[in-house]
Order: structure tokens, then sequence, then C-alpha cells
């Protein structure tokens, strides 16, 4: 429901459609949302399997969690838009979004089912979650932006998430935005972590809340430049070891990532879009695996044809990672455990696409993996996990509305 008087600001944007504005607005909504999980885990012949133990039946697994989500949200909020920019006669619509001012208040509640069985084991578990929570915008030349939420009932009692954005002007024609973002969270433990029955994995734990926070500051502009670093660090972390059984860290993770992201514009219409990570543990970086280096590039070419009726791109793009222990995966849990026998990465990924834009009709064409077997085959996401190897897809997407 909205409340406050409409203005005579119209925005159109690309496709000249027609919208208006209300200055001020006040707002309360209310958003229902369900989400299901279902991990169903079937072995009919239990006794070759590799795994070390079979704790409930010798000859066959069949491990079933399924959990549901209610959530209900209420908001109530207000947003107050400046007088927007006029370019060529018209409303620039980006303008509204940085001359504008936002507020919101919510109050979230979440009912959640759980359900294990695995032979004669069986755990049914009923829980819920109540949190209040605010959203504090402000976008002009200096700006900032504010979320704040807190759980006062429930599994996730006690449990925040605050996190933060202010930028600043700097230096106009090389730098013209700094930017900081902090971010802080206590999270409990999930319910898996804690409690999990299986043919092959059984456990129960109590696991303290998990602390983490992050830090970034960095460089940017309207043309696609980001550069600078960000640093986050975890205490009471819980991970999964070579057996992929849980366990928690009581002490400190940290690690920092360095990152270049940049546009380059060659007249109107070539591009290259480039995306460069360092990143590095710095304390106790065995809990940690990530790639030193991750490298993403799009190279593409785009242009109006027939009088502005068909927008046009084409290119490819080019992804790498250093090499590196990654996760390992374990199906029966659903979760990515530390190995220490096979390194992922140093490999290339390429591929070529075509899209086009007709009116509201949008349609693509891609190439993956494009270089399969060129570079080696040894192509994993995880171990004994390959990537998707050279496949061809396409797609389109029309929107019909008035």
């Amino acid at each position: 429901m909205r409340t406050g008087p409409v203005s005579s600001i119209k925005v159109r944007d690309t496709d000249s459609l027609t919208t208006n504005v209300m200055e001020p607005e006040y707002y309360i909504s209310h958003s229902f949302e369900y989400h299901a999980t279902r991990y169903l885990y079937n072995d009919v012949d239990a006794a070759v399997t590799p795994f070390a133990y079979s704790f409930l039946d010798q000859y066959q697994t069949n491990d079933t969690y399924v959990s549901n989500e209610f959530t209900d949200k209420l908001s109530v909020g207000r947003a107050v838009f400046n007088h927007p920019v006029k370019v060529n006669k018209k409303i620039d619509s980006s303008s509204l979004s940085r001359n504008a001012l936002f507020y919101e208040f919510f109050l979230k509640y979440s009912y959640i089912s759980a359900f294990q069985n695995a032979a004669q084991l069986t755990d049914q578990e009923y829980y819920d979650n109540t949190s209040l929570g605010f959203e504090l915008s402000k976008y002009q030349k200096t700006g900032y932006s504010l979320y704040g939420e807190y759980f006062v009932e429930g599994y996730n009692r006690g449990d925040y998430l605050a996190k933060a954005l202010f930028y600043v002007p700097f230096i106009k024609p090389f730098l013209p935005k700094f930017n900081i973002e902090l971010k802080a969270q206590q999270a409990a433990p999930a319910y898996t972590d804690q409690l999990f029955y299986g043919n092959h994995f059984l456990w129960g734990n109590d696991f303290q809340k998990t602390r983490t926070a992050e830090a970034s500051a960095y460089f940017s502009d309207s043309l696609g430049l980001k550069i600078g670093a960000s640093f986050i660090t975890a205490s009471n972390l819980i991970y999964y070891d070579t057996l992929a059984t849980p366990h928690q860290y009581t002490g400190n993770v940290s690690f920092a990532n360095a990152f270049l992201s940049k546009q380059i514009n060659v007249g109107r219409h070539l591009h290259f879009l480039n995306n460069i990570n360092f990143q590095k543990p710095l304390e106790s970086g065995y809990y940690v695996r990530v790639p030193e280096w991750l490298i993403r590039t799009s190279y593409f070419y785009d242009h109006y044809l027939f009088k502005r009726a068909v927008f046009l791109q084409g290119g490819f793009d080019f992804s790498y990672s250093s090499a590196y222990y990654g996760y390992g995966y374990m199906p029966e849990i659903s979760k990515f455990y530390i190995q220490d026998k096979i390194t992922i990465g140093n490999y290339q990924v390429w591929d070529l696409w075509l899209a086009a834009k007709i009116k509201r009709l949008n349609a693509f064409l891609k190439f993956e993996h494009l270089n399969q077997g060129l570079s080696g085959n040894w192509y994993f996401l995880v171990p004994h996990y390959p990537m998707t190897p050279t496949v061809l897809r396409f797609g389109i997407r029309w929107s019909f509305f008035n």
C-alpha cells in the first residue's frame, strides 16, 4: 500500500515507457516467502562405496533431509525524491536514485520445519525466528547506505547483521569516488552442522555462534573502474575436515583481497571489461581455500542496426584461476570439505557469445568452454567434478505488458 502526493515527474526509459514517480512516497508493504529444501541420497550397494563406515545399514543407503521455511515480512518506509536532472529535455531516470533519501523499518517472522531420516533414525524439528531491522540510504554526491537486522527470538536469537556503505567525492578526473563498505555478522550454526543422521555420517554437536567482519575500501567511477582492497576475519569458524566431519576452530581466520576492475572503451562500439583479484590468507589459511589469482575478462563489440531498431552485441569471455587445493564435495551431506590431495585451477576457459535486443525481445547464443581439450583436460570446479564441456546455449526473453 502506498500513499503520498503524485508529482508530475515523468520518467522515460529506453523503450519509451512512461511512469509516475511519487514525491514524497510513504508505503506499507507485506511479503510472504516459502522455501523448500530436499536432499535425498540413495546407494543400493553400500558395501562397495568408498566410505569408511556404514553405521546403520551395511547393504544400502537411503538418507533424507527435508526443510520448509515460511517467512512473513511487514515493512513501513518512505522515499523522498529530489527534483531529477533533465538531459536532452528528458528526465534522466538514473538521477532519481542519485538524488533520493530512503528509509524503511521491518518486522520479519520465519517458521521452519526440518526432518531427517536414515534407516531407523528419525528427527523432526520445529523452530521459528523473529527479527527487527531497518534500511537507511541517502544518494547524493556524498552518500551512505545502512542496513541492520537483529534476531530477538527463536533459534537465531542474538544473531545480527549490520552493513554500511559510505562514499565521498575524490579526484574527479581520475578517481571521482572513494567508497568504504563495512559488514559485521553473528550467526548460529546451521541445523545440519549441529545434528545429522546418515548411514555414513552421524554427529551431534554444540557449536557456538560464528562471528565475521569485513571491511572494504575502493575507488570507483561511472565508467566501470573499481580498484581497492578488502579484509575479512572470522572467529568460531565451522569447517569440515578431510573426512567431511564438522569441527569448529575457536581461533581467528582472516584473508585479504585486492581487486581491480575496469571497462575500457575504444571508440563507441568496442569494449574491454577486465576483473583481476589477488587474495591471500593471512591467518590460519588452512581453513580458507581460495586461488591466489582470479581473472575474468570480457571483450565485446556492440552496435545499433536498422535505424536503431536492433541492438547487437558479440564477443568472448575469458576466465582463469591459479592452482590451489580446492574444497572437496561430499554429496551425502551436501557440504564442501578440506582436502590436500588434488589441485584444481591453472586452467583457462573461453566462451564465445552473441546477443541481440529487438524492442522488448532479447535473444542470446553462447558457445561455452570453447577451448575444451586445447589447454589440457584437467578442468575441474571441485575435485572429481569437471566443468561443463563445450556446449551451445541459446535463449530468448520476450516481455508483454501495456
